[in-house]
């Protein structure tokens, strides 16, 4: 896969930039969207990268909620919106249908 450089907005320039994706859970009703659980994606590191050597330097205790989100970040996204479908119906939330975007898959 060819991938082109991204676009740093801050810097206002192109560049190799690591960051996170918001992969978020939500119900619908037409209107207005009601947020229901959320995870942060890591992007994978590119072979160049000169950040990826710093990802994640802090030391954490592993009980804290820092440490299991970096493990939670670390799943992919099919994973991650299983978990929270599963939890989402746990929680008595029901859908007819989920809809993903394109790039889900």
């Amino acid at each position: 896969m060819n991938r082109s450089p991204r676009f740093d907005h801050v810097a206002g320039k192109k560049g190799n930039k690591l960051g996170f994706k918001n992969l978020t859970l939500g119900l619908f009703d037409g209107k207005s969207l009601l947020p229901l659980d959320l995870t942060l994606q890591v992007e994978k590191a590119l072979k160049k990268a000169r950040h990826r050597k710093e990802r994640f330097k802090k030391k954490r205790d592993p009980k804290s909620a820092g440490a299991k989100r970096i493990q939670e970040c670390r799943v992919s996204k099919i994973t991650n919106g299983l978990d929270m479908l599963k939890r989402a119906v746990k929680q008595g939330f029901r859908a007819k249908y989920v809809l993903v975007d394109s790039w889900f898959l």
